[in-house]
C-alpha cells in the first residue's frame, strides 16, 4: 500500500522534480496493491512553524536567546509536535510508505544564505528548500532517499519514501524494492564528457 505526491501543500517544486517523481508512481502501479496520490490532511504551515519553533530551544542551548522562552511554551510546542505525531502515524495506518519529493529542485550553483533559488525561471526563497524533509524530521518518521533519474541538466534527482515510525525494516525492504522498479538512470553527459 503506497502512498505518492509530486508536490507538498503550496510549497513549489520544479517540472523536473515533479515529472520524474509521477515516472517512480507509475513504474509502481502494477507492482503494488494500492497507489493512492494523497496526503494526511494536515496544516502545513502550523507543522512547519512547530519545528521552528522547537530549533528556538536548541537555540537557546547554544547562544544567549534575545527573548526567553518558558517550560509552559515548550511543553505547549511538543504537544503540538504530538499531534502532527498522531496525525502521520494515523496516515501510515493505512499505507507502508509514502513516495514523496526530496526537495524542490536539484543541485545549484553555491549561493549565500538567503539568495533566493531560482526554480523552473521563479525565484524563490531559500529557506523553502529543505521544507519537503521537515515533516519528517519533526514527527521522527523514517525516510529513506533513492536516486530516481537525470533532471534535463543532468543533475540527480531523488525521491524520499518515508514509513511508519518504528517499522525502518519494511521501509529498507520497500526501498528496496523500488530501487530496482526503476530503470537504470544514465549517466551525465558531463560525467560522459569527463570520463
Amino acid at each position: 500500500r503506497i502512498a505518492w505526491s509530486a508536490r507538498f501543500a503550496a510549497l513549489p517544486m520544479s517540472v523536473d522534480i515533479t515529472l520524474a517523481t509521477e515516472r517512480v508512481a507509475l513504474a509502481l502501479e502494477p507492482h503494488v496493491g494500492v497507489l493512492d496520490e494523497t496526503l494526511p490532511d494536515v496544516n502545513w504551515e502550523e507543522q512547519r512553524a512547530v519545528r521552528a519553533q522547537l530549533r528556538l530551544y536548541v537555540r537557546m542551548l547554544l547562544e544567549p536567546p534575545d527573548v526567553l522562552l518558558t517550560a509552559e511554551d515548550y511543553l505547549r510546542t511538543l504537544d503540538a509536535r504530538d499531534g502532527f505525531i498522531r496525525i502521520w502515524d494515523a496516515f501510515f495506518q493505512s499505507y507502508d510508505a509514502l513516495l514523496c519529493p526530496v526537495q524542490m529542485t536539484t543541485a545549484f550553483p553555491h549561493t549565500p544564505r538567503d539568495t533566493p533559488v531560482l526554480i523552473d525561471g521563479e525565484r524563490q526563497p531559500y529557506a523553502l528548500l529543505g521544507d519537503a524533509c521537515r515533516p519528517f524530521n519533526l514527527t521522527g518518521h523514517p525516510v529513506v532517499v533513492i536516486p530516481i533519474g537525470l533532471d534535463r541538466d543532468g543533475l540527480p534527482i531523488g525521491v524520499q519514501i518515508v514509513g511508519a515510525r518504528w517499522d525502518d525494516a519494511r521501509l529498507l525492504a520497500i526501498a528496496d524494492f523500488v530501487r530496482h522498479l526503476i530503470p537504470a538512470i544514465p549517466a551525465s553527459p558531463l560525467l560522459r564528457a569527463s570520463a
